[in-house]
């Protein structure tokens, strides 16, 4: 990571501060969260299925 931040844009920047950010909570936060969240397994679903047809569609 250190490295990539020579060649970084100012989003990438961003990116990298936000995603550190919610990586470095308390992962009982997020998985309460989805624990709690009635539509969290639809919403899961939907992504898994969104990441398989984009696998698809480039191989």
């Amino acid at each position: 990571m250190k490295d990539t931040r020579k060649f970084a844009s100012p989003i990438y920047n961003l990116m990298v501060d936000m995603i550190s950010r919610i990586v470095s909570q308390n992962p009982f936060l997020t998985y309460s969260i989805q624990l709690e969240n009635q539509n969290g397994e639809k919403v899961r679903q939907t992504f898994a299925d969104s990441v398989l047809e984009l696998k698809k569609s480039h191989y």
